[in-house]
């Protein structure tokens, strides 16, 4: 190859990267032979990045052949060093990766690169945080923020709300990934494959917490996104994480939308079973009766399938299979949760070995399962540490879903507290399927004779409808201070200490 070629070849090689179509990079780079040369310097750092996004341990073995012939490239040699480090984190080896890491830190500010210096700080912030050394995996990622790169912001961003997450800090999470998204955006160099897992985040965990602003970015973000083949198992994450959240706001249309392209998406029969559980679950709780359906659908998948295999998050379909069968099919529900005992344990792949989540959502299913066979004591305790968890981290309306379901088998005296928990996801999610739910289980009288004037009437009946003070300002043309003045008309007129409490006794007898 002339130079010229080599620069063509490199700069496709590149943007094949950044598209996140790593296949292709791997295909342009193959003609590319392993010998201490310029072009082979910026080959393997490239060849090294498209191999951990398909094959760590391929990337391994190659990274390892490959660094020696780089002595006369120091730069590069480091990059590809700190890839292997990488690699290292990628196949559980964490001591090596500590020392591969730790070692590419000290080379790099020797050699004075404040690029290469932040790159090694912002993979031992990944090493720390898979290793949940969240203080110092914090300071490392602060000092990965300060390379004046956009994208090398991004990517620092990225990894400190992940750690957030390690700290079962959900809302910080989401709040440093909506600002690691918009800096990816905004970079000059692209790294798609950055940007589709901050959108799966956003979308995840924006439906899980009931944040509108986060979801409505996922998904305007997953429209806009050049989805590759390479990245199909995010698109499907994003695309079952956006029919949930689609759901939450009564949008039963495009719930089932997403839903059926995560279904066509999904990488593995055990996603697949968990795709059609998710969407059975959902048409159930819009009485929609196709939801057998996707029921016996997901079970003949399941059927199949050597659960005992399984790890990390695809075997909590078999807690959806648990709670959808409890009351339709008990046999079924037990044969299911005896599977999820007999496998490996249940645990999270997101980085933490534990997660409080995982154990939420079993506590949950076993408690539905309990319930259905007429064992309210056990099924309290199990439900009660499922609510407990899901309100701690924020969860809004897994927490709903367990004070519900609480309501049936609780003493007489806790019922009204337990309604009040399901509450408060009238807060956040005021046209979501719990909300009829609530009004049905109410006790509560669905109207009040309170009477107003036409100003806070008006906003009162706004309020119960879901929309914010800021839409209501828009949407009647009025101040934040005019409005303000309504709403705490309408407090004192109800007795509500809060706002949050006043929109939960407006839905309850709006929806009523």
């Amino acid at each position: 190859m002339n130079k010229d070629v080599d620069f063509r070849v490199i700069a496709e090689a590149q943007t094949a990267t950044e598209l996140g179509e790593s296949l292709r990079c791997l295909a342009i780079l193959e003609p590319i032979r392993p010998e201490p040369s310029e072009l082979f310097a910026q080959a393997l750092p490239l060849r090294g990045r498209a191999l951990l996004a398909r094959d760590p341990l391929g990337a391994l073995t190659a990274l390892k052949e490959g660094i020696p012939l780089l002595a006369a490239f120091p730069e590069a040699q480091l990059e590809a060093q700190m890839l292997l480090g990488r690699a290292h984190i990628f196949t559980d080896q964490f001591a090596f990766a500590e020392d591969v890491l730790r070692g590419a830190l000290e080379r790099a500010q020797a050699l004075g690169n404040g690029r290469l210096v932040a790159y090694a700080c912002y993979n031992l912030a990944t090493l720390l945080f898979v290793t949940r050394a969240f203080d110092e995996a914090e300071q490392f990622a602060q000092q990965a923020a300060r390379d004046p790169d956009g994208l090398a912001q991004a990517r620092a961003k990225a990894i400190a709300s992940w750690i957030r997450a390690g700290r079962e800090d959900y809302a910080g999470q989401l709040r440093l990934a909506q600002q690691a998204l918009r800096e990816a955006q905004a970079a000059s160099t692209k790294d798609v494959a950055l940007e589709a897992s901050l959108t799966h985040v956003l979308a995840a965990v924006g439906m899980n917490l009931c944040d509108e602003e986060a979801v409505t970015l996922a998904w305007q973000t997953a429209q806009s996104l050049r989805w590759t083949p390479d990245l199909r198992q995010k698109e499907f994450q994003t695309m079952r994480a956006l029919g949930t959240a689609a759901a939450l706001v009564g949008d039963w249309f495009n719930m089932e939308r997403f839903l059926r392209r995560a279904i066509a998406l999904a990488p593995t029969p055990a996603w697949e079973a968990f795709a059609h559980l998710e969407l059975a679950r959902l048409l159930r709780a819009g009485d929609n009766r196709s939801w057998s359906v996707e029921l016996a659908i997901a079970d003949e998948v399941g059927s199949a399938i050597d659960w005992q295999s399984i790890r990390g998050e695809e075997q909590e379909a078999l807690l959806l299979f648990i709670e959808l069968f409890a009351q339709d099919d008990p046999a079924k529900a037990t044969r299911y949760s005896a599977l999820l005992h007999t496998g490996p344990r249940l645990e999270s792949r997101v980085g933490a070995r534990t997660d409080a989540r995982s154990e939420a959502k079993q506590q949950f299913a076993e408690g539905v399962l309990l319930k259905a066979d007429g064992n309210a004591y056990l099924a309290a305790k199990y439900l009660r540490r499922a609510w407990e968890i899901f309100d701690r981290i924020g969860y809004a309306w897994r927490a709903a879903a367990a004070a519900f379901e609480m309501l049936d088998i609780c003493e007489p005296d806790e019922s009204y507290a337990w309604l009040n928990r399901a509450n408060r996801i009238l807060s956040v999610a005021p046209q979501s399927w719990l909300v009829e739910r609530l009004a049905k289980r109410s006790e509560r009288p669905v109207e009040r004779e309170i009477r107003l004037n036409a100003g806070p009437s008006r906003v009162r009946e706004l309020l119960a409808q879901g929309k914010t003070p800021r839409e209501i300002c828009q949407i009647l043309g009025l101040s934040r201070h005019t409005v303000n003045k309504h709403i705490a008309v309408i407090k004192r007129s109800y007795g509500a200490a809060s706002l949050h409490q006043l929109i939960a006794e407006l839905v309850v007898s709006h929806t009523a």
